[in-house]
C-alpha cells in the first residue's frame, strides 16, 4: 500500500480505538442493557484495531529506516568494489 493510504487508516484506526476506550472506561459498559455483551463487543473491535496500528506503525516508521540501512551497506559495499 501507498504511505499516503496507510496514514488514513492509521488515522480511523485511532478515531475507532479511541470512541471503544472511551465507550468502555468513561461511558461505562455497566450503563449499557447488556454488560457482558457490550464489553464483548467493544472487545471484539479493540483488540485487533490495536494490533493493526502497531503494525502500520512498523511499516510506516521502521521499515523505512531498514530499507535506509541497506540501501547505505549497499552503497559501501559499491565503493569497496570500486576501490
Amino acid at each position: 500500500m501507498k504511505a499516503q493510504i496507510e496514514k488514513w487508516i492509521l488515522l480511523v484506526l485511532i478515531v475507532v480505538i479511541s470512541v471503544c476506550l472511551l465507550l468502555q472506561h468513561v461511558v461505562g459498559v455497566e450503563n449499557f442493557s447488556d454488560p457482558v455483551m457490550t464489553k464483548y463487543w467493544i472487545e471484539l473491535v479493540l483488540y485487533p484495531s490495536c494490533l493493526a496500528v502497531l503494525i502500520l506503525i512498523w511499516r510506516l516508521t521502521l521499515d523505512k529506516k531498514i530499507d535506509g540501512k541497506q540501501q547505505r551497506e549497499e552503497k559501501q559495499n559499491d565503493l569497496h568494489r570500486e576501490d
